[in-house]
């Protein structure tokens, strides 16, 4: 079963895939999306790269899901935000469900069309904000340019994810 977890920046989606894999008795693969990001040298010269699907490599994305739907392990892209750049592929083994947890599951259509069950995790804007401030302070950034960045990250969550989230079957408030 393949289990997409869409949602805007900040709204829970990595913790949402983490409680539905316990749900699942750990039987289940999580793949980020984020580690789908093209490396820096295909990376467009903006600040807004992360934010905009143009950057997620989605057919490698939906070539590892194809994988390990077959019972095939397959090697996932690791992505450094601080690098800004992939720094290795991992091998991951099949399991009875996958997890893809990313703000564009629903975006592409072509990922749509292989989901069994699609999610849409939503929050409210300050709550998303507080939480990128502390996941970005994490990641070596400062709570300021996550502020500066928020107009920018909710337009584009705007334009990208929201007009998706009509694809969800399921809506959680996180």
């Amino acid at each position: 079963m393949i289990i997409t977890i869409a949602g805007h920046s900040g709204s829970g989606k990595s913790t949402f895939a983490e409680l539905k894999q316990k749900e699942l008795n750990n039987d289940a693969v999580i793949i980020g999306m984020d580690n789908f990001y093209f490396g820096k040298q295909r990376l467009f010269r903006t600040s807004n790269w992360a934010d905009n699907p143009a950057y997620c490599d989605i057919n490698r994305l939906i070539h590892c899901i194809t994988q390990l739907r077959k019972g095939e392990p397959t090697l996932i892209p690791q992505f450094s935000p601080v690098l800004q750049d992939r720094t290795q592929d991992v091998v991951v083994q099949p399991r009875n469900h996958i997890i893809v947890d990313g703000l564009w599951t629903l975006t592409f259509a072509q990922l749509r069309e292989i989901s069994d069950q699609k999610y849409f995790v939503d929050a409210p804007l300050k709550t998303r904000l507080s939480r990128r401030v502390v996941r970005d302070v994490n990641k070596g950034w400062s709570g300021k340019e996550t502020e500066n960045r928020a107009f920018l990250v909710e337009s584009l969550g705007s334009r990208f994810i929201e007009p998706y989230k009509q694809y969800a079957n399921f809506i959680v408030k996180f």
